[in-house]
């Protein structure tokens, strides 16, 4: 007996546990990162204010992303993702997590990155995440609440 219908959107355990492993993976990474290079996790650079406009500018990119991303699990009709975490319909609340969990991992990856590798870490999460955002707005893809 089934305990839920698969609505063509993908089964949300199989999906769940898919981004859980992705997140337990993400995990681990920084952890041997932190343990292969202990000199780096300490964060000996300290934290500048440009280092936080390009936070900055990375959360809101992230959010923009998130709210387009979220219409498309809205509207599996219309859109689907290509982010192959999420699978090619995810459903809303997978896409809570991934983007809450991507908003925490990122800003504590940039906080215990070394100069130089902080600020080039952010910058390319900034240049790809403004590649996204522009492609879901070239598609038709707008920011709503």
């Amino acid at each position: 007996m089934a305990m839920y219908q698969d609505d063509g959107r993908g089964s949300y355990p199989r999906d769940f546990l898919r981004l859980i492993i992705w997140i337990l993976i993400l995990s681990m990474a920084i952890v041997f990162f932190v343990m292969l290079f202990p000199h780096c996790s300490c964060a000996a650079d300290p934290w500048t204010k440009s280092d936080t406009v390009r936070e900055a500018a990375f959360q809101t990119l992230h959010a923009v992303d998130y709210l387009q991303t979220r219409t498309i699990a809205r509207h599996p009709e219309k859109y689907y993702e290509r982010n192959p975490v999420l699978g090619k319909h995810p459903s809303e609340e997978n896409v809570i997590v991934y983007f809450a969990a991507g908003a925490v991992a990122h800003g504590v990856i940039s906080y215990y990155l070394p100069d130089p590798y902080r600020q080039i870490f952010q910058y390319v999460t900034i240049g790809l995440s403004s590649a996204c955002v522009l492609n879901n707005f070239n598609i038709g893809l707008r920011v709503s609440w």
